[in-house]
C-alpha cells in the first residue's frame, strides 16, 4: 500500500473472514427455500425490492407481496373512504375551535363558554380570562365572516359537477337539524355541523367530486389554486405567518407597551421631582412660619411686658 496524500496517514486492522449462514449457529444442507427480494414485474418492467411491502411503484399506494402467481395479477384499487370521512369530520373539528376562539376574543358572552360543553372546568376558566380580549378588533370579526363565507360558497370546478357546495354533502351551520324550524344559539355563532348520513352517500357517490372541492386546479398549470382549503390556507396564512397580521399586532402592541412603559418611567421621575420640590417649598414655608410664629411671640412678649409696667 503506497501512501501518496501528504499530511495523511492510512493503516490496516485486522480482518476476518465469516459465513453469513452460521450466524444463527446452524446452516441448512438441503433448504426448501431461500429467502429472498421481492421480484415483480409491472407494465412489463421487473422491479426488485428487499422487502415485501412496496410503496414506490404505484403512487400513493402500498403493495404487499404475501405469494408468487403463475399469470398476471389484477390489482383493484379502491379510494379509502373511510379515511377521507375521517379527515373531513377532522376538518370540521378544527374550523370549530377555531371559530370558538375567535367567539372568546371577540365577545363578552359567557354563554359561549358554556355552550362548549367539550371544554374541561380549568380549560373554562382559561377561556373566561380571555373572554371580549380584543372585542374592540373588528380585524378578528372581519375574519371570521371571511371563513364562514369560505365554507359556504359555490366552488364549480368544472361545467358537469354536481357536487360544489359543503352544505351538498351534509356539512353546515344547519346539517344536523336538517334545516328545520329555527336558528340554535350555536348555529349562530358560525359552528359547523354534520349529517353523517348524507355524508356516508355522497362519500360512497361522489368522493372524486368532494375532493375537487377542497382543491382543484382552475387553469391546467398543474398546480393545486382554488377550492375550500387553498382559500383558507390563504386566509390564515395571512394571520400566522412571518410577517402576517398577528406577527404584525404583536411587534405593534409590543412597541405600544414599549412607549407606555418609557412615559411611565418619565412621569414618575417627574412626579419625584415634583414631590421634592412641594417638599421643599413646604420646607421653607414651615421654616417662614416657625420665624414668622417667633416674632409674633415675641412682640406679643413685648407687648405684655409694657402693660405691667
Amino acid at each position: 500500500m503506497r501512501n501518496r496524500n501528504t499530511g495523511e496517514r492510512l493503516s490496516v486492522s485486522t480482518f476476518t473472514a465469516f459465513d453469513e449462514k452460521k450466524n444463527l449457529g446452524y446452516t441448512p444442507i438441503h433448504p426448501a427455500s431461500v429467502a429472498g427480494d421481492a421480484v415483480i414485474k409491472y407494465e412489463g418492467i421487473t422491479i426488485t425490492r428487499p422487502t415485501n411491502k412496496i410503496d414506490d411503484v404505484v403512487p400513493h399506494v402500498t403493495l404487499n407481496v404475501h405469494d408468487t402467481t403463475d399469470r398476471t395479477a389484477t390489482i383493484k384499487i379502491e379510494p379509502d373512504k373511510e379515511s377521507a370521512k375521517d379527515a373531513l369530520i377532522s376538518f370540521v373539528g378544527t374550523y370549530n375551535q377555531v371559530i370558538a376562539e375567535m367567539n372568546i376574543l371577540s365577545q363578552n358572552k359567557p354563554e359561549i363558554i358554556s355552550e362548549l360543553d367539550y371544554l374541561s372546568k380549568d380549560e373554562q376558566e382559561d377561556a373566561s380570562k380571555r373572554l371580549g380580549m380584543f372585542a374592540n378588533d373588528f380585524s378578528l370579526t372581519n375574519s371570521k365572516a371571511t371563513m364562514q363565507s369560505i365554507v359556504a360558497g359555490n366552488y364549480r370546478w368544472s361545467e358537469g359537477a354536481l357536487i360544489t357546495m359543503l352544505s351538498q354533502i351534509g356539512i353546515s351551520t344547519r346539517a344536523a337539524s336538517g334545516g328545520g324550524g329555527g336558528y340554535s344559539a350555536s348555529q349562530l355563532r358560525g359552528y359547523l355541523e354534520i349529517d353523517e348520513k348524507k355524508l356516508d352517500q355522497s362519500l360512497g357517490d361522489n368522493l372524486d367530486q368532494i375532493k375537487n372541492i377542497f382543491g382543484y386546479d382552475s387553469d391546467g398549470d398543474l398546480i393545486v389554486d382554488s377550492g375550500i382549503g387553498v382559500a383558507l390556507d390563504k386566509q390564515l396564512g395571512a394571520w400566522v405567518s412571518t410577517g402576517g397580521i398577528i406577527s404584525n399586532k404583536d411587534r405593534t402592541l409590543s412597541q405600544r407597551i414599549t412607549a407606555s412603559e418609557t412615559t411611565i418611567r418619565k412621569l414618575e421621575t417627574q412626579l419625584a421631582s415634583k414631590e421634592q420640590q412641594l417638599k421643599d417649598k413646604y420646607g421653607q414655608m414651615e421654616g417662614t412660619l416657625n420665624s414668622l410664629q417667633a416674632q409674633s411671640n415675641t412682640i406679643t412678649n413685648f407687648a405684655n411686658g409694657g402693660k405691667s409696667q
